[in-house]
């Protein structure tokens, strides 16, 4: 799989493919990154899994909204400066105005669009999304049966209740000892541990049925607090980090990579970056998959994606509309 080269990707196509995914990625960031990953990794092809393992990491790692941060970064892998500044406005944009939309009707009228039925089918969907893209990205992950170990007690972690990041670096700093070899021992290893120091240093309803980011309910408060001037400013002030931060950490991935032990650090927050998306994927999973309907429409779902890898995009419509018709006959 080879990347495609940024020359051949023009800004008007990054735009719409992110347009499009801000507006139809509903369900939280484990299945934003989902919905990235069917997009550029496994149907277009324009970026390795291991690469987009590696952006997933390492927007874990950084402070702010992790899957606008992605989005950030396969802007500026494929496009350069522009493209990291049209994917993640692209990609936060019509989430910003969906999420303006309801908070003056709440405002107005004291209440918010009633969107249960359309959830009830899109979330079964969603989670057939997720499971895809956990599946696919653990094959490229879990490269030993160390880095499984790995992946198996962050999972434990996460269900304890610890703290993520603490989560992502122990599994960071487990897999440099483990597999980063002598070299941990040296500059190689403190400088990296330097580094994300250093990265990190830099840094509720609506949210939930709205696509795109979730932090997005940042514009919702801001509508309510100062009308439609404190909604960009909330907006703006929320993201703003993300894209600073991303401009600063990305050039330095690759960099990260060709170290051995630095290497061996960044596979760790990547296994451990995809044990907290099973164990969200199982969290949405029991809130999701609650009778026999939402079960037939998460296995069909799944059964089109891995046989067919059909846009998710078509899926989530589709749901959608189904959930909302059967929703109205039961009722």
């Amino acid at each position: 799989m080879s990347q495609k080269s940024s020359q051949k990707i023009s800004h008007r196509e990054l735009a719409l493919i992110f347009l499009r995914l801000g507006t139809t990625s509903i369900g939280g960031p484990a299945a934003h990154i989902a919905m990235m990953e069917q997009e550029f990794v496994s149907r277009r092809q324009w970026i390795s899994r291991e690469k987009f393992l590696d952006l997933v990491g390492a927007a874990n790692l950084i402070p702010g909204p992790s899957s606008s941060e992605v989005a950030i970064y396969i802007g500026q892998l494929l496009a350069g400066a522009p493209g990291l500044v049209i994917a993640g406005i692209c990609f936060i944009l019509p989430a910003a105005v969906i999420v303006l939309g309801f908070a003056y009707s709440y405002a107005r009228f004291g209440s918010l669009p009633q969107v249960t039925g359309i959830l009830y089918g899109i979330k079964p969907v969603i989670i057939a999304i997720v499971i895809q893209a956990t599946y696919q990205l653990g094959i490229t992950a879990l490269k030993s049966k160390k880095l499984i170990i790995i992946g198996i007690g962050a999972f434990i972690l996460n269900a304890l209740g610890l703290n993520i990041l603490m989560i992502l670096l122990s599994g960071g700093i487990a897999s440099a000892l483990i597999l980063g070899g002598p070299g941990w021992r040296g500059g190689g290893f403190m400088g990296m541990l330097a580094l994300g120091a250093s990265s990190i240093a830099l840094a509720a309803a609506v949210g939930q049925f709205t696509p795109g980011p979730v932090f997005t309910t940042a514009t919702f408060i801001g509508y309510l607090l100062r009308g439609t001037s404190g909604a960009v400013a909330a907006t703006i002030g929320i993201f703003l980090p993300a894209f600073v931060l991303v401009s600063v950490s990305g050039p330095l991935i690759p960099r990260i990579r060709k170290s051995v032990t630095a290497g061996a650090f960044l596979d760790g927050i990547n296994v451990a970056s995809l044990a907290l998306l099973a164990f969200v994927t199982w969290g949405l999973g029991m809130a999701a998959v609650v009778d026999y309907i939402t079960l037939i429409i998460a296995g069909l779902s799944a059964f089109l994606l891995f046989r067919y890898k059909l846009n998710s995009a078509w899926l989530v419509l589709s749901g959608g509309i189904l959930g909302y018709f059967v929703t109205a006959m039961l009722n």
